[in-house]
């Protein structure tokens, strides 16, 4: 046990004191095959504890702070030309005689900042007669994003943590986080959200069928002349809903030979109304002339 041995032990390995100007893109070895010689009984002492302990690579100590004032992304470091310092880590009875892998490379990516837009996947259900009176808000509506370009580049969104809401019959609003992405930061992390819910209410209506494109030397008489609505529409927004709010009718150019019938068509409606019906959805015509 008094004789000098070599030995290869597996060890972990540590980075700290990375650029704060740059993020990996790509891990470096979490451990290194370090060749080293002792004497029997000191290579039995610490066999254990080397293979569980770090060693510590400190980037910035060990490169005179190379990477951060650099503008390049890649690094090749030489294992090599660091035993010295990985030598007063282990222990001065042991000798470290080569590290493998004898290169280690560092990719970096830009760490750069952007401005994203909050959005949401929820899962939303309401009680009967109750609906999503407008969008899902949220304050802020943006957020700003820090990260590698690579990653933040592609980043359209940045969601809310998904969410299933049952049976809604008011308003709702709560604050929430947003969902984490690997190597990002976010500030804000949470968001104040608002679900807009109004009870809905029935509204029926006889309105005009309207006539487009009809020349002017021509009359288009449509059998009806009405179409009866039906639709739902906010406690809130009822007292706003007339006949007028709403334009369904036929198109002449939709006129053929053969044809006996038009489509009745759905030109415009208010934006606030679910679930618009209306009957009938054609109709009988006669051409005159003026």
């Amino acid at each position: 046990m008094g004789k000098r041995y070599e030995t290869t032990v597996s060890m972990p390995i540590q980075y700290t004191n990375m650029p704060s100007n740059k993020v990996l893109a790509k891990s470096p070895p979490t451990s290194v095959q370090v060749k080293m010689e002792a004497r029997g009984f000191t290579l039995l002492r610490h066999k254990i504890k080397l293979t569980i302990n770090p060693i510590n690579f400190n980037i910035k100590a060990f490169t005179n702070d190379l990477m951060n004032d650099s503008t390049e992304n890649v690094f090749k470091i030489a294992s090599d030309k660091y035993i010295p310092q990985f030598s007063k880590q282990v222990s001065s009875e042991i000798s470290i005689l080569d590290i493998e892998p004898d290169t280690i490379y560092f990719v970096f990516d830009k760490v750069v900042m952007a401005k994203k837009k909050v959005h949401h996947q929820l899962n939303l259900t309401f009680e009967n007669q109750f609906f999503l009176l407008d969008s899902v808000a949220f304050e802020p509506d943006s957020v700003i994003v820090r990260g590698p370009k690579s990653i933040v580049d592609t980043l359209t969104y940045v969601f809310i943590k998904n969410k299933k809401i049952k049976q809604l019959k008011s308003s709702l609003r709560k604050n929430v986080y947003l969902n984490e992405v690997d190597k990002l930061d976010f500030e804000p992390r949470k968001v104040a959200m608002t679900i807009p819910v109004s009870q809905y209410t029935e509204y029926n209506e006889s309105i005009p069928i309207s006539k487009l494109n009809v020349p002017d030397s021509l009359k288009l008489i449509t059998l009806p002349g009405k179409v009866e609505i039906n639709c739902l529409v906010a406690l809130t927004d009822y007292k706003n809903l007339s006949a007028s709010s709403f334009t369904i009718g036929v198109d002449f150019n939709d006129i053929s030979e053969n044809l006996n019938s038009l489509p009745l068509r759905v030109y415009r409606t208010p934006g606030h109304i679910k679930m618009l019906k209306f009957y009938p959805d054609g109709v009988k015509f006669i051409i005159e002339k003026n």
